[in-house]
């Protein structure tokens, strides 16, 4: 098995109103599940049943205190597991550098998330390469 990273152009010209909305949102939920598993008790062992608890910003404090949950629509299960791990692996090799004397953070929430992995080639997408294009099963 050959692992390859692909990095995609999206093209919105060619996509339809609804696709483009479900793009957005993709990355949208991918970024409250990643801020969600970050501030998780236990990172390695989070489970969601569709929802994740955003927090939202509060003009009074100029602070994001305002708990509100949300429900998880266009994400799937196998992309919130691969958030999920991804944030698994951040902490691992933070604790790994730490170790080797440098000097490290903590996780931070993010404001954008530009990438979710898809693990399962053929189930998630599919590459073709004659044609240079992409196909997200969804």
């Amino acid at each position: 098995m050959v692992q390859r990273v692909v990095e995609l152009k999206i093209q919105e010209n060619h996509l339809s109103n609804a696709k483009r909305e479900a793009l957005e949102m993709t990355f949208v939920q991918g970024k409250w599940v990643r801020n969600f598993t970050i501030h998780a008790p236990d990172p390695f062992t989070v489970k969601l049943n569709g929802w994740v608890e955003v927090m939202m910003f509060n003009p009074a404090t100029k602070k994001c205190d305002i708990p509100q949950n949300r429900q998880l629509t266009v994400l799937g299960a196998q992309l919130v597991q691969s958030v999920i791990s991804q944030v698994g692996t951040d902490i691992v090799n933070l604790s790994k550098s730490k170790k080797k004397g440098r000097k490290v953070g903590g996780l931070r929430n993010v404001r954008e998330m530009g990438m979710i992995p898809l693990k399962q080639y053929g189930k998630t997408h599919e590459l073709n390469d004659k044609k240079d294009h992409v196909g997200c099963r969804a």
